[in-house]
């Protein structure tokens, strides 16, 4: 409580010192505003006492308080306390100046001496003045042109010469001395260096220096009336003057304090008209020199004039130096440092330009732009340093230099990338081109004592088949250079069938809506049952991914799954997938449908060795116990990542999941790969299924396969089974498990409900039956006694699978399940 007392204590004294100080300051200013009224209408009134009071007490008191209102002014900063003592200096000397003239005047006192000192003082002002200009234009200003300085100097040199002449000239006509005419040329020469201090430097312009302009002009006005007075032959001020010298003070007394603020002051861009202005001012001083044969002017108006065109024909020199530096950096800028050719601004540039060219004549115009990337750059500068790369770089660059014409457009785009851009050049001449480039690549190079070779991948596009623009046949010549970097080739010129999905704008369409739909969980599952072949049950669900896209319909993984693969998508998927399957898992099992449910990873799922810890509280927040997950794992992305993936999937098979290898077969496949890994089930690939009833090769291999699986046990599941003789001949073959289109097809959520069910119910029907048949066994064998028939002692096992067997669906060739 004592402290915001205190506070409020101290913002009370100090609203009350601001008040106190706003009315004091309305005060001076009324002051000041009342001497100016009475100084213009001491003109209109010739009361004999007027000159003596308007030129001596009320002028006196003007000044005064002029002076005490400057110095009320709050600067914070070091340069605005030297702007205000610099201006409080001014208004001073000022004053003194024409109150102590009009006292001579008044007092009728020798004129000489007085006028000595008056214009001593005069002259002491308006250095005050200009120090106070120079300090407000420091202020904010850094980086100055050496041509705007030149031109400040023209300026200024040309208006002193040229008010210096007009002083000379009017002293001669009217028989007075040229200082007579001193004032009016300072202040001209003032305004000028304000004028182009705003003109060429200051945006927007700064309020203190248009109130210093403004004070000058006032100045500058009652200079001239007194100059008039003069020439009159009259040595007093009139009102009028007296009252713009008032003016004139009052708008410098208000200058400090201002524009103390942080602030950046942006050079101006010079327009032509900018530019005449220092044009302007040299033929003035032309015209002056050239007026000064015909009369005896001052020799100091001749000597402005030479300084004048010295300081023109200096800021010409700057011009051309300026320009010939601006011209070296322009070319730097679209110079690659490394090479010497053309970087990728540099050949933006020239590239539009012929495209535009030969855009606007009447025949198809032919271009060609090759893209070319190094082959096995990066293990050359990793292994011999960047220097030795460095030295790679310029070594292709300047072997592709050689191998061009002289209008051909070549750049180093960055990193190993190399353009080309081949005017009058259409596919017939471009292959050979990328030939002979990569026919001089080849040749050996030098590098820290080793002879390398190396090579490039080139991809062609062609104007305008494959684009009008610079952007498109870029993004075509730079697919076919991705494909022949692939091993397609060497070159490769663009086809439309080699654009990826993402390539294409409506590849980017789809990307984008799969972004969504996987944040948005809009991507479902369907399931295909997996069936014993011993017994007809269903014994587990695979999770199979589908996209229900808005304007295509239901999409199969072979649609969407590169995309997810090449744009980092894949880890969002696989937890979109395990969320939903693991969903409907717990349903099943909540409605007492014992049903495993099968997950696919892909990577980088496999390499997460968080990915057991993970399933494990998954499992349990959905009351599901291991037994009721499996995984599968592809042969290949396996392979590649073995020794992560050992680590990973020896932490599911201690949790309990069962572990399938998916696609056996597709491949290279080998058995000996998986022997020491916690394999519970492989799952032979459809394509090695479909060709054994027709092919005995394809038939004993498979059968070889299940032998091996079943001696190292290991369980087999047949993929894509979908006839009844394939079906057949696996079950002879000793084939666990199958599953395909001969059982069924991918079912949806709702659709693997009601088959649960119907099978749950034919189930419980068929140990209705049972039963009730073994009671009516009974019966019948307690009448006939020991030499009743033995009806049904041994009947055959119900199937209600192979009941409620569905035929497949309408499907399309070639899509995934």
């Amino acid at each position: 409580m004592l402290a915001n007392g205190a506070l409020m204590s101290r913002l009370a004294r100090r609203s009350r010192r601001s008040a106190s100080k706003r009315i004091v300051e309305l005060l001076l200013l009324a002051v000041i505003a009342t001497a100016v009224v009475t100084s213009a209408a001491a003109v209109e009134l010739s009361f004999p006492w007027a000159e003596a009071w308007t030129d001596v007490v009320v002028q006196s008191l003007a000044y005064t308080a002029a002076t005490l209102l400057c110095l009320m002014r709050k600067s914070n900063s070091p340069s605005g306390r030297a702007v205000q003592a610099s201006i409080v200096a001014a208004v001073m000397l000022f004053g003194l100046s024409n109150i102590g003239r009009n006292e001579a005047v008044v007092r009728a006192l020798d004129l000489l001496p007085v006028a000595v000192l008056s214009h001593a003082q005069r002259a002491a002002f308006y250095i005050c003045v200009f120090l106070a200009i120079v300090l407000l234009m420091r202020t904010g200003l850094h980086r100055r042109p050496l041509t705007r300085a030149f031109d400040g100097l023209v300026i200024g040199f040309g208006a002193v010469t040229t008010a210096a002449l007009v002083a000379a000239v009017l002293g001669r006509v009217y028989a007075l001395p040229a200082t007579t005419f001193v004032p009016p040329v300072v202040d001209v020469l003032l305004l000028t260096l304000i004028a182009g201090t705003m003109l060429f430097f200051c945006s927007p312009p700064r309020s203190s220096l248009l109130l210093i302009s403004a004070s000058l002009l006032a100045i500058g006005f009652a200079d001239c009336i007194y100059a008039a007075e003069l020439v009159s032959g009259s040595h007093t001020f009139s009102g009028l003057s007296v009252a713009a010298y008032l003016i004139a003070v009052t708008a410098l007394a208000l200058t400090p304090g201002r524009d103390e603020g942080p602030r950046t002051t942006r050079m101006r861009a010079v327009s032509m008209s900018k530019a005449v202005v220092p044009l302007i001012a040299a033929m003035s001083v032309i015209s002056a020199l050239m007026a000064a044969t015909y009369a005896d002017i001052n020799p100091l108006v001749g000597y402005l004039a030479v300084a004048t065109l010295l300081a023109a024909l200096g800021r010409q020199a700057t011009v051309f130096s300026e320009a010939r530096h601006a011209g070296e950096q322009a070319h730097l800028a679209q110079t690659d440092e490394l090479t010497a050719l053309l970087n990728r601004r540099g050949f933006y540039n020239q590239a539009a330009t012929v495209l535009s060219d030969h855009g606007s004549n009447g025949s198809t115009p032919k271009c060609a732009l090759l893209l070319a990337d190094l082959n096995h750059f990066k293990d050359f500068n990793d292994s011999l340093g960047h220097a030795a790369g460095d030295e790679l770089l310029r070594t292709v660059a300047a072997r592709i230099r050689e191998s061009l014409r002289d209008e051909d457009i070549v750049a180093r785009l960055g990193g190993d990338e190399f353009a080309i851009l081949l005017p009058h050049t259409c596919a017939d001449r471009a292959v050979p081109v990328a030939d002979a480039l990569n026919r001089a690549l080849e040749k050996s190079v030098v590098l820290d004592g080793l002879h390398v070779q190396t090579g490039a991948s080139v991809g062609i596009a062609i104007s305008p088949e494959h684009g009008r623009d610079l952007g498109t046949l870029l993004r075509h010549a730079d697919i076919a250079m991705y494909r022949a970097k692939q091993g397609q080739g060497r070159h490769l010129v663009y086809t439309s069938e080699a654009d990826e999905p993402a390539t294409t704008r409506c590849g980017m369409k789809l990307l984008a809506q799969l972004r969504q739909a996987i944040a948005q969980g809009e991507l479902v599952l369907h399931y295909q049952p997996k069936l014993c072949m011993a017994t007809g049950e269903i014994v587990g669900m695979e999770a199979l991914v589908r996209w229900h896209h808005p304007e295509r319909g239901l999409l199969y993984p072979g649609q969407f799954l590169p995309l997810v693969r090449h744009n980092a998508l894949m880890y969002a998927m696989n937890e979109l997938v395990f969320q939903q399957a693991l969903d409907d898992a717990a349903d099943w099992h909540s409605r007492g449908y014992r049903v495993p449910v099968a997950i696919n990873l892909f990577p980088p799922t496999l390499a997460d060795v968080d990915l057991p810890a993970r399933l494990d509280n998954a499992l349990h927040r959905k009351g599901l116990t291991p037994s009721a997950l499996a995984v599968e794992v592809t042969e290949e992305f396996l392979l590649d990542n073995l020794n992560r993936g050992r680590h990973v999937l020896d932490g599911l098979h201690r949790l309990g999941v069962t572990i399938a290898i998916d696609n056996f077969g597709n491949g290279s496949s080998s058995l000996n790969h998986f022997r020491h890994l916690p394999i519970d089930e492989i799952k032979l690939d459809r394509s090695l299924c479909a060709s054994v009833t027709e092919d005995p090769r394809a038939a004993a291999i498979l059968r070889s396969v299940i032998d091996l699986c079943r001696t190292l046990g290991v369980r087999t599941v047949a993929e894509g089974v979908e006839s009844p003789a394939i079906a057949a001949m696996l079950t002879g073959y000793g084939c666990d498990f199958a599953q395909g289109h001969y059982y069924y097809q991918p079912l949806t959520a709702a659709e693997t409900l009601d088959v649960l069910a119907e099978l749950a119910d034919a189930e419980e029907r068929h140990e209705s039956a049972t039963a009730r048949f073994a009671v009516a066994m009974a019966m019948l064998a307690s009448h006939a006694g020991n030499g009743g028939s033995p009806v049904g002692r041994h009947m055959p096992a119900f199937r209600p699978v192979s009941a409620l067997r569905r035929r497949a669906r309408p499907h399309r060739r070639g899509q995934e399940p």
